[in-house]
């Protein structure tokens, strides 16, 4: 598990949350606040090592889960879950 960042005084975790559980990634990306452009803190970047972690969590393609609005998500990335 990743160290908490601090949001507007509220901890919070910068892992990926999964079945239930915190998953931290190899890789992040940093979050910006829109307000000053400070880091406020890196946060866990999904990928193909986090896939499989999360598959039984999703509960079905993308196409099931979001019905036929599922935009260019279905025919790009979707297909590599």
């Amino acid at each position: 598990m990743s160290a908490t960042a601090v949001v507007a005084g509220v901890e919070v975790s910068p892992d990926h949350f999964i079945g239930g559980e915190r998953v931290s990634s190899a890789a992040t990306f940093p979050d910006i606040s829109p307000i000053d452009e400070s880091h406020l803190a890196d946060i866990a970047r999904g990928g193909g090592a986090e896939i499989p972690a999360a598959r039984p969590s999703f509960g079905g393609s993308v196409a099931e889960v979001m019905g036929s609005d599922t935009g260019p998500i279905a025919s790009t990335d979707a297909r590599n879950l």
